[in-house]
């Protein structure tokens, strides 16, 4: 046999056994654990080797999903409309039946995109006088609508509405008196 055909079959033999060493001795890459699940993590690559019509032929196999008996959950967490401000209506004023005062019942309604349907209601004072309160969480620059009924024992009725934009001072003050008719 001579030089020249020895090295025919000494080649892919040789291709064989250092693809096998470099296998063997080449250090694993790491999964960074941040992107996948850890129910569903691809598996290491797996290299199979065969011998086909004296050629050495390498197949890489596609990473399979690894299942674990337990079930997770994935959490994320967002901070959403950050700033988002706490904004105090103050609501003052006083209830007329004609010329003079009277106690009478207040139902106030503010609408506003974080709050679409807010509601409360007031007695006034003996007097018909009023100081309420209503605190709301909004954006800045939003708009706020209020609309005020109030109602006495005999039927009256009056109402007053308005529509605030809100600026940086966390304090809207709305003063409103309502002759009843």
């Amino acid at each position: 046999m001579n030089l020249l055909a020895s090295r025919k079959y000494l080649l892919p033999g040789l291709a064989l056994s250092m693809l096998i060493v470099i296998l063997r001795y080449r250090p694993m890459a790491r999964i960074p654990a941040a992107p996948y699940s850890p129910a569903i993590a691809p598996a290491p690559l797996r290299v199979a080797v065969r011998r086909v019509h004296k050629k050495v032929m390498a197949m890489i196999a596609p990473p399979q999903a690894v299942k674990t008996a337990s079930p997770s959950v994935e959490l994320v967490a967002l901070q959403l409309e950050s700033n988002a401000r706490e904004y105090n209506y103050i609501f003052s004023g006083q209830t007329l039946c004609g010329p003079h005062s009277c106690p009478s019942t207040l139902e106030l309604s503010m609408q506003s995109p974080r709050n679409p349907d807010m509601h409360r209601t007031v007695e006034t004072m003996t007097d018909g006088s009023f100081w309420f309160q209503v605190p709301v969480t909004e954006i800045s620059k939003e708009q706020v609508d209020w609309k005020i009924v109030a109602h006495t024992l005999d039927g009256q009725t009056a109402d007053m509405h308005g529509r605030e934009i809100l600026t940086d001072d966390p304090a809207v003050l709305v003063e409103a008196n309502l002759t009843l008719r």
